[in-house]
């Protein structure tokens, strides 16, 4: 049995980020839980996998550490109304992968 070792991060702005094997992603603002698709009134949604509240659909986005990848945590982070979304996004890697 393997344990799955996450990292979270918040940064100035308040927003929540994990990570984990390899993969950054952005946490609920309700519950500070991973995202997934869902259905609201038969209506796709991005959902808190926590307590099934709607989000964004920016909190249903993930992705690699790696560049060019990174283009989807600085909108992530702009989407989050953070005012300096590139300067930020390499912190938030910075912080989580000790990269």
């Amino acid at each position: 049995m393997s344990t799955t070792h996450v990292v979270t991060h918040t940064t100035v702005c308040g927003l929540h980020f994990a990570y984990s094997e390899g993969t950054i992603y952005p946490l609920t603002p309700c519950c500070q839980a991973s995202a997934t698709g869902s259905f609201v009134q038969d209506t796709p949604a991005t959902v808190c996998r926590a307590c099934y509240t709607p989000v964004s659909p920016v909190y249903g986005v993930s992705g690699t550490t790696r560049p060019p990848q990174v283009s989807w945590l600085v909108d992530s982070l702009a989407q989050g109304d953070c005012p300096d979304p590139v300067g930020c996004a390499v912190h938030t890697i910075w912080h989580l992968t000790g990269a």
